[in-house]
C-alpha cells in the first residue's frame, strides 16, 4: 500500500503539533492566561520627545540613553527614553516598573496598577526579569497581586528556565523546602550545586525511583534551559546600547560621519571583546577608546584591525591612561601607519 504525500504531510503535522504542545506545557505557557492581555499602547503613556530621545532615532540608542539615565538616577530623562524604547525593547518595562515602585508622587493604587501592567506585559512576552518580579509579587502579595505562593513558584520556574542564575538558585531552595528530591536532584545539576555537602546529605535519602525521575528531568532541563551563552548574548546587546548611548552623550564627535549600522557594529564588537580573556578591555573607558580609535583609523584609510598594531593594543590595555590620552597617542600611531 502506497502512502501519499498528503498522508505524510498530515502525519508530520500531527507530530509537530504534539511537540509544540509538549513545549507549551514545559514552558508553562498557560501562565500567560493568568495576567491581562495587554498591548504597549494600552499601558504606556504617549512618549514625549526630549532633548535626548526622539522617535526617529534608532531604537537601541533610545534604549541606551534610558539605561544610562536610569543608572545615573536621572529618572525623569530615563523614564522619557524608556517609555519611547519599550515597544521595541521588552526589558525596558522591567526598568520602568522599578522606577514606578520608587515614585513617591503616585498614590498606592495607581502605582500598583502601573507596576502590575508593566510586569505582566513583559513577563507574558518572555522576559526573565519580569517573570522573576511576578514570582516576588505573588509570593509576598505585593504591587496589587494577591498572595499566591504556588502561582509565584510557577513564574519563578519560568524565569529559571530562561537561565537567570538568581531565579535558578531560588527555585532550588523552593524545591529543597518542599523536600521534592527529584527536582532538587535535577536543578542542583543545572546550578552546579549537586556536590554541595549539604545537598549531598539531603539527597542521601533519595530512592532509586526518585533518582531516575530526577535524572530524566535533568536531561530535559539540560536540553531546554537557556545557556550562559544565551544570557551573554543578551547582555552584550544591552551593554552595546548603553555604551553607544554613553559615547553619543559624552563624546558625540566620535560618531560624526558614521552610519547607524557602523556605530552599532563597532560598539558591539568592543563590548564583545570585553569578554575575550586574551585582551584586557575591561572598562568603559577602554571600550570608548577602542570605538573611537577604530573609527578614526577607518576614516584615515587604515584597513587592518587596530588590535594587530602592538602599540595601539598596549594603549588600549593600559590601566594608567585616560580616554583622551589613549586617543591622542593612537592618532599619532595611525598617522604614521598610513603615511
Amino acid at each position: 500500500m502506497k502512502t501519499s504525500t498528503l498522508q505524510l504531510l498530515s502525519f508530520t503535522a500531527i507530530l509537530l503539533s504534539g511537540c509544540a504542545d509538549k513545549n507549551k506545557i514545559f514552558w508553562d505557557e498557560q501562565l500567560n492566561s493568568t495576567v491581562p492581555q495587554l498591548t504597549p499602547q494600552e499601558i504606556l503613556p504617549i512618549p514625549e520627545p526630549s532633548k535626548y530621545c526622539k522617535p526617529d532615532m534608532e531604537s537601541y540608542l533610545i534604549y541606551g540613553f534610558g539605561l544610562n539615565f536610569f543608572n545615573e538616577k536621572k529618572l525623569s530623562d530615563a523614564k522619557s527614553c524608556l517609555i519611547m524604547a519599550a515597544p521595541q525593547n521588552n526589558r525596558a518595562f522591567c526598568h520602568l516598573a522599578d522606577m514606578i515602585k520608587d515614585d513617591d508622587t503616585l498614590a498606592k493604587n495607581e502605582k500598583d496598577k502601573i507596576v502590575s501592567n508593566y510586569i505582566s506585559y513583559s513577563a507574558s512576552n518572555k522576559d526573565w526579569c519580569a517573570e522573576y518580579n511576578m514570582y516576588q509579587h505573588y509570593t509576598w502579595g505585593a504591587w496589587g497581586a494577591p498572595k499566591d505562593k504556588a502561582l509565584g513558584a510557577r513564574w519563578l520556574r519560568r524565569s529559571a528556565l530562561r537561565g537567570y542564575p538568581h531565579a535558578q538558585s531560588r527555585l532550588l531552595s523552593h524545591y529543597r523546602s518542599e523536600k521534592n528530591l527529584p527536582h532538587v536532584y535535577a536543578w542542583s545539576k543545572i546550578t552546579g550545586d549537586f556536590e554541595n555537602p549539604s545537598l549531598t546529605q539531603e539527597l542521601a535519602a533519595i530512592t532509586q525511583e526518585q533518582k531516575a525521575e530526577g535524572e530524566s528531568l535533568y536531561l530535559t532541563l539540560k536540553e531546554n534551559v537557556h545557556s550562559k551563552d544565551v544570557l551573554l548574548a543578551e547582555a552584550i546587546e544591552e551593554n552595546t546600547a548603553s555604551a553607544a548611548a554613553a559615547i553619543q552623550l559624552n563624546y558625540p564627535e566620535v560618531f560624526e560621519g558614521t552610519t547607524p549600522s557602523d556605530r552599532y557594529e563597532i560598539t558591539k564588537k568592543a563590548i564583545t571583546l570585553t569578554h575575550d580573556k586574551s585582551i584586557n578591555l575591561n572598562t568603559f573607558s577602554k571600550v570608548f577608546s577602542y570605538v573611537a580609535i577604530s573609527l578614526h583609523a577607518k576614516k584615515q584609510g587604515l584597513s587592518t584591525d587596530i588590535l594587530k598594531n602592538i602599540e595601539i593594543l598596549k594603549l588600549l590595555e593600559s590601566d594608567e591612561l585616560t580616554y583622551p590620552e589613549r586617543l591622542d597617542r593612537a592618532k599619532t600611531i595611525v598617522s604614521m601607519a598610513t603615511q
